[in-house]
């Protein structure tokens, strides 16, 4: 496509093809001079090339031009020269990748020792990708859903990272993960006693700013949130004092029996009136917090009349055979033993009367 002119002065234009030419001339002494010349034709270079980009992106064309926020394909053409001075064509074409995006699910919070389970919805067809670091330089499993229980080494806020991996990775999304987890551990002093029965709670449970405690004595009366309380029981019985801690997230319990005993008493009468009237009907033993009674009935001749084994035992004026027995003294043996631990071996005189 180029020109030439030969040494005869006669130029050629779009030259294509190699050519031949041959120039006559004279020299100064009036001779022929021919000059033949050969045309060489250097091709013009063109060359395809086809590169890739993320949406959004930028490409540097040879030619030196830069073009940004490629949405688009695109077809550009690079004019440039060799060094033979003929032109070199660059045609670049441009594809775009799309530009891969994720969605995290939060995490509600879990307690220490509960599984720990990651989504995230990815917007392409690349890999769901975790990782322990905000540079994603740790790798720490892929998928979703994604079991990262390993992951967790006590209670705390944990924060993990995740893209989707492909041509065009999304970027890192971060992850809070907040581990709960406490511990209840509780004592008392005493844990036995007669009634009233005052109590000091000792708390040797888990701590810190959004640790709660509540104390449940259970004995019916009012809870408390203070961290080591004092409780009067004015009751006889066994109780099971409760302490409840929790961060918010988690909760523990732990426990303790508190046994309120009694103080025994025995109390024996020395008259009663088996008439049928309701009232003093029967001879018994009367006491408080007895455990057990042994009572054995004899008259002034020494013949045991009537037995009982038990604490709401009783005579009602019979012997054992159902006969009324008469007006007189009689006797007894009894023997008890009260909740306190306390043994009671008494002997002694009443009266029956009718």
């Amino acid at each position: 496509g180029g020109s030439y002119t030969f040494p005869d002065g006669t130029t050629q234009t779009n030259i294509t093809t190699q050519v031949v030419y041959t120039s006559n001339l004279t020299t100064s002494n009036g001779c022929d001079s021919i000059v033949e010349t050969t045309v060489n034709v250097n091709p013009t270079y063109f060359n395809q090339e086809t590169a890739s980009v993320c949406s959004g992106g930028s490409y540097t064309f040879p030619d030196g031009t830069t073009q940004t926020n490629i949405t688009t394909q695109v077809v550009y053409t690079s004019n440039l020269t060799t060094t033979n001075g003929c032109d070199s064509i660059i045609e670049t074409t441009i594809n775009v990748n799309p530009q891969l995006s994720v969605v995290a699910d939060t995490i509600s919070p879990i307690c220490n020792g509960d599984n720990l389970t990651l989504t995230a919805t990815g917007s392409g067809n690349g890999t769901i990708t975790w990782y322990s670091d905000a540079t994603g330089n740790n790798v720490i499993g892929t998928g979703s859903p994604f079991n990262a229980t390993s992951q967790i080494t006590g209670p705390g806020i944990y924060t993990f990272y995740v893209n989707e991996t492909g041509a065009c990775s999304s970027v890192l999304t971060a992850v809070n993960v907040v581990v709960g987890g406490v511990n209840a551990s509780i004592t008392a002093t005493p844990t036995t006693g007669f009634m009233p029965l005052t109590v000091a709670f000792g708390n040797n449970s888990s701590t810190g700013a959004t640790v709660t405690y509540t104390w449940v004595f259970g004995d019916g009366s009012a809870t408390s949130n203070q961290n080591e309380p004092t409780h009067i029981y004015n009751n006889m019985g066994n109780y099971i004092a409760t302490l409840i801690v929790t961060d918010g997230v988690c909760y523990d319990t732990a426990s303790v029996v508190i046994e309120v005993v009694g103080q025994s008493t025995i109390l024996i009468p020395n008259v009663f009136t088996p008439n049928a009237d309701g009232s003093n009907d029967v001879f018994t033993v009367k006491g408080t917090n007895l455990e057990s009674v042994e009572g054995e009935i004899y008259n002034r001749w020494g013949q045991k009349l009537f037995s009982w084994n038990g604490v709401k035992g009783s005579w009602d004026g019979r012997t054992e055979a159902g006969s009324e027995c008469p007006d007189g003294t009689y006797f007894y043996i009894i023997k008890a033993k009260g909740l306190d631990g306390a043994d009671y071996h008494k002997t002694g005189a009443f009266s029956l009367i009718r």
